[in-house]
Order: C-alpha cells, then structure tokens, then sequence
C-alpha cells in the first residue's frame, strides 16, 4: 500500500475500529479531530465532519449525561487499587525526601543569589 492510499483508507479504518470497539458502552461516546489542523466554520469554531459545532454538543452530552436518573459507572475496585501493593506505603515518604530536597535548594539558591557570588 502506498502512502496516498494509507492517507485515503486510514481514517475510514480507524472510524471503524473505534465504533466496533464502543459499540458496546452503555454510555454515550463522542468522538472528535481537535488538532490545529481539524476543519473550521466561519467563527473558527471546530466542527465535526457533518458540520456541527462539537464543543457546545459536547456540553450538551455531558449534561444530560449528568442530569439524567441513570446508574451510576460501575467500577472494580481491583481497577482503582492497582494489581498489586507493593511500595504503596513508601510514596509518601518518597514525597517528604523530595520536597526536602527542593526545599535544600531552594534555599541554597536564595542564599547564593543573596550573597551575589558570580562563579561561574
């Protein structure tokens, strides 16, 4: 395949596969190009390829996403905890050191910028 036609095809390939791969979302999904390079309309607001403006329909899906007396996302703890537990409790502890550290610096700066030394 040359690249003219990867140019052509790919899009079209990738739309497919992402719709195959949320058809099954109970959730509402809205895809969208947000690069430099997306089409525009007249007020340089992005717009999708059937020519609405997707900002305000996306406020619009959230809110009745928010709005709306359906379940709540279900999620499995094991998602939100992590495989597995190990070193957890040594985050904190690693924070410390380090906002020790900026903190050594930060003065060792302060104290070099007041005493005006020019070493370098």
């Amino acid at each position: 395949m040359d690249v003219q036609d990867f140019v052509v095809e790919a899009p079209d390939s990738h739309g497919k596969a992402i719709t195959e791969t949320l058809a099954h979302f109970a959730i509402p999904v809205v895809l969208v190009e947000n690069s430099l390079r997306c089409n525009k309309n007249g007020q340089d607001e992005k717009i999708l390829p059937n020519g609405d403006v997707w900002i305000p329909n996306l406020v619009k899906a959230i809110t009745s996403v928010t709005t709306s007396r359906s379940q709540a996302i279900v999620v499995e703890k094991k998602l939100i905890d992590g495989p597995n537990n190990k070193g957890k409790t040594w985050i904190p502890h690693i924070l410390g050191v380090q906002w020790l550290v900026v903190k050594w610096i930060q003065g060792a700066i302060k104290s070099d910028t007041a005493s005006g030394n020019n070493s370098f």
